[in-house]
């Protein structure tokens, strides 16, 4: 699997990486488990795209049900008509943002293929027929990295889709993109305001 070879130029806004972590929380909070046991919250990445040039400037959780969109029958996955209804009410506010892909929380290796979980894959696929596109995102979060605190680079990884012929036949594969953080001013103002917030009571 090819890894950051992509061509794709691509922005990352902070506004998706404090949703996504607060996701998580929330999930973990609600299910009292560590972070490695912790359920995996699943959502959509949208935002803007011209060419080669994208943009993801927000996301918001969908709905899960055990099997949904091509996630194996044990495993939950989103929920196709919750997500086609979320993503008509945000075009309502957002007429200039499209679905970019999709997002979910558990452990790997950031930056790798090892990012990747079973039925990852089956999930992406059916988003893409949901779609009608093959060039959707996938980003990973990986939450016990981000806990440990061990890495100065962000535990997030991005992957894009590409087919490849094995044994003559076309294959879709995911493979890392590299990406940049971008921010605008009210992000900023949003983001210095959330980094000091000081924790209430006893915990950390």
């Amino acid at each position: 699997m090819a890894e950051e070879s992509s061509s794709l130029a691509l922005t990352l806004h902070p506004l998706v990486i404090i949703n996504v972590s607060d996701h998580f929380t929330r999930s973990r909070a609600q299910s009292d488990s560590a972070a490695s046991n912790a359920p995996r919250a699943f959502g959509i990445l949208i935002g803007a795209q011209s060419g080669r040039q994208v943009e993801i400037a927000n996301s918001f959780e969908v709905k899960l049900i055990p099997g949904g969109c091509g996630a194996p029958s044990s495993q939950p996955g989103p929920d196709l008509e919750n997500l086609k209804a979320r993503l008509e009410q945000y075009k309502k506010t957002f007429a200039d943002y499209e679905m970019l892909g999709w997002y979910s929380t558990a452990a790997g290796t950031p930056g790798t293929s090892e990012a990747l979980q079973d039925g990852d894959l089956a999930i992406h696929q059916a988003l893409c027929d949901f779609c009608e596109s093959s060039s959707l995102l996938y980003l990973t979060l990986d939450p016990v990295a981000a806990l440990a605190g061990v890495q100065r680079e962000l535990p997030i990884t991005i992957f894009e889709s590409e087919v490849h012929v094995v044994s003559d036949t076309p294959t879709m594969q995911l493979a890392v993109v590299p990406y940049k953080i971008d921010s605008i001013e009210s992000e900023r103002i949003a983001v210095d305001h959330i980094a000091h917030i000081l924790p209430t009571g006893d915990s950390n």
